[in-house]
């Protein structure tokens, strides 16, 4: 009782995000990472985590703010009415930089290589790292590099 309408859905946000964290990150990370003793029967540093990460995004989102960005997003497809993906990207003009995370489960890399091999002017660069889809977050030194070089290369 007493919940503002704007907390509706905070667990079911928190639930969600942990669950997710299982592909954003890589199982490699985690355990070297999270790696708690064999004999240690609860209260693991895995779990610890995810329950972290599902708490802090309740901080930064809206639970219906975040839920219809994620609808939006699992909705787009850049081919559709386009003649598909790969007539798609091969009118864009522009300058592509597609950047891939060898370990990403999310996203895959060879979803990234795919977009700068159908573009005209496409370029992939890949982010290696177990942190998994969160490298883009974790790896900041990696990709200030790939994006600094494509920038500058045609100044």
């Amino acid at each position: 009782m007493g919940e503002k309408k704007e907390d509706a859905g905070i667990k079911g946000l928190e639930a969600a995000r942990a669950v997710a964290m299982l592909s954003y990150r890589h199982p490699d990370d985690f355990q070297n990472k999270q790696l708690d003793s064999e004999e240690k029967l609860d209260g693991f540093r895995a779990s610890s985590y995810v329950r972290y990460q599902g708490n802090k995004i309740t901080k930064r989102f809206n639970a219906l703010s975040y839920w219809i960005l994620s609808k939006t997003m699992d909705s787009h497809d850049l081919g559709r009415k386009r003649g598909g993906h790969q007539k798609a990207l091969s009118e864009i003009q522009a300058r592509i930089l597609a950047i891939g995370v060898n370990s990403d489960l999310l996203f895959l890399p060879e979803e990234s290589r795919l977009i700068s091999q159908h573009a005209k002017k496409g370029t992939y660069k890949e982010i290696n790292s177990t942190a998994g889809h969160d490298a883009f977050l974790i790896e900041f030194e990696q990709l200030s590099y790939f994006l600094h070089s494509f920038y500058l290369e045609n100044k």
